[in-house]
């Protein structure tokens, strides 16, 4: 594949159905949306701060594209 930048490929969707919010990570009663086990997403997820820091990532890389300079370390702690 030509160019600087090489993207990788995957599941998509899949992957992106792990990523579970923090609210969802339930080990005991009582378990997101009123079931009676915990989630199965919660169980196999990249753990309860991946969704926080991925939107974090995702805001500092779009200021730094939008000419906001490179990404602070600080741009999103208001989040």
């Amino acid at each position: 594949m030509p160019g600087g930048v090489k993207p990788g490929r995957g599941l998509a969707n899949d992957e992106l159905g792990y990523l579970v919010p923090k609210s969802q990570q339930d080990a005991k009663r009582p378990f997101t949306c009123g079931s009676d086990r915990p989630f199965h997403g919660g169980l196999n997820s990249s753990g309860p701060d991946a969704v926080l820091v991925l939107c974090r990532t995702v805001f500092e890389l779009s200021q730094a594209a939008a000419g906001g300079g490179p990404p602070d370390a600080n741009a999103a702690s208001e989040l």
